[in-house]
């Protein structure tokens, strides 16, 4: 419930016993949380093992994320395989899976390009539901010479009828304060994280009234679980050390140079973690490669 801090190693165990009891749904579940690092240091093959699994037991979902893995995890990609687990998707009705065969024909990334079932799948994905789907072509809209405002929007709002909190935060981002508020918290409502995020820096702007402080709060750990990088970093923050790790961790495997650098100084003290400046040295380096002056300033430190 709100206000609840989640207990992810719980769950994790109370997962994978549903998991390993045949239940396809929490192999699916599991899966995200193994590839995501909650509950246990993230591991993408044992992810791609439940994932596979899930799928194999009729979870159109998992076979949309293995998909996914196969694409933009594994290095280098395999882009025959995601293919082909995305088409097993669609094929089950997966709007997300006719997203990415729309974009892989489009680009020509592992068959020839294709503009025509680049569109195909596009409006396929659409009628299931697609928000991202719905993004495209209001960012087709904005690109237009010159850019049809008017129809780029209404793409968007026909993603929020869908169900897309992206597409509502999108829409804020062009709007008046009273309007965007507006569109912020439906994207909130649909578990958008860059609306909570957004709507979290409001709030927390705010004058004064400790109800404020307290919905600021909220939002914040509402994109955090979400998985908005600079919220994780920043409920670190507000952490002791050893609750803050994790979000640490999270935040690092996004590549955000604040977490990176927050991770070294607590490795480089020993605060919450085992004593490691060899490996705070790392990330000192890795932060300062992605801008962060603080990491810069702590290895001249060293």
């Amino acid at each position: 419930g709100e206000g609840v801090r989640p207990d992810w190693k719980a769950a994790h165990r109370l997962l994978k016993q549903a998991a390993e009891g045949g239940n396809a749904y929490a192999m699916r579940e599991f899966a995200f949380m193994v590839l995501d690092g909650r509950g246990q240091p993230a591991n993408l093959n044992e992810a791609l093992q439940w994932y596979r699994k899930a799928a194999e037991a009729g979870e159109a979902n998992a076979a949309q994320m293995v998909g996914v893995i196969h694409e933009y995890y594994q290095q280098p990609p395999n882009l025959g395989e995601a293919l082909r687990w995305y088409q097993r998707a669609a094929d089950t009705g997966n709007a997300a899976a006719m997203y990415s065969l729309s974009t892989i024909h489009g680009d020509g990334r592992g068959v020839p390009q294709d503009k025509a079932a680049e569109q195909a799948w596009l409006d396929k994905a659409m009628a299931a539901g697609s928000g991202a789907a719905y993004q495209e072509m209001a960012r087709r809209a904005f690109r237009q010479a010159p850019p049809d405002k008017a129809a780029a929007e209404q793409w968007l709002e026909r993603g929020v009828l869908a169900g897309d909190g992206e597409c509502a935060y999108q829409l804020s981002r062009a709007k008046d304060d009273e309007t965007a508020v507006k569109w912020l918290r439906r994207g909130a409502e649909l578990r958008n994280p860059n609306a909570c995020f957004a709507l979290y820096l409001r709030t927390s702007q705010s004058q004064g009234r400790a109800r404020d402080t307290a919905e600021a709060d909220r939002l914040l750990r509402c994109a955090a679980e979400l998985g908005h990088a600079e919220a994780m970093y920043r409920v670190g923050r507000s952490l002791p050390p050893a609750e803050a790790v994790p979000w640490y961790e999270r935040a690092i495997r996004l590549r955000h140079a604040e977490a990176i650098n927050a991770h070294g100084e607590l490795l480089l003290n020993g605060d919450g973690v085992p004593r490691n400046p060899v490996l705070a040295e790392e990330r000192f380096k890795m932060a300062a490669d992605l801008g962060s002056n603080a990491a810069y300033v702590n290895m001249r430190s060293e």
